[in-house]
């Protein structure tokens, strides 16, 4: 590491020499990028901080929901999510080679299997409403497994 910080400030130094030396006066590489006018109108500001407002609201009152136990099954499958994550996964290292490894794998799994993904997709038995896409994913994660069932005939 430390030779690596030696290489990049001795090429600095040079280069810096070299352009003094032929009284060079090169601009930024990125000058007309950096240049540029990149103010955001007021409409657009308020739009994303209300996106981002209700965003937290939204994720204050589920972990308020889970915190206050208002929902007894929302709140187990949260301690358990916990528990799991305690006891089956205590060294972080491990947590974060899977989570970098699933980052590039699942993309390329879906590019290889998109029909089947699609087809799998579309035999789910319930498309969430406009409400619930806008919940936390937390939120839809603990609860995916919330689905009426119907009632079954002729069990007493």
């Amino acid at each position: 590491m430390l030779s690596l910080i030696t290489v990049m400030v001795v090429f600095v130094g040079i280069s810096t020499l070299m352009q003094a030396i032929a009284c060079d006066t090169v601009t930024h590489p990125f000058h007309s990028t950096l240049s540029r006018d990149i103010t955001i109108s007021e409409e657009t500001k308020q739009v994303i901080s209300d996106i981002i407002i209700s965003f937290i609201n939204s994720t204050i009152d589920f972990i308020a929901r889970i915190v206050l136990v208002q929902s007894f099954g929302l709140t187990f499958r949260a301690v358990m999510l916990l528990w799991i994550i305690w006891a089956h996964v205590s060294d972080m290292c491990v947590m974060l080679m899977f989570c970098t490894c699933a980052v590039f794998i699942i993309p390329k799994f879906y590019d290889q299997n998109e029909r089947l993904c699609d087809e799998a997709i579309e035999f789910t038995p319930r498309t969430p409403s406009r409400e619930s896409s806008r919940r936390p994913l937390f939120h839809l994660m603990m609860t995916a497994g919330n689905r009426r069932r119907a009632p079954r005939i002729g069990v007493t």
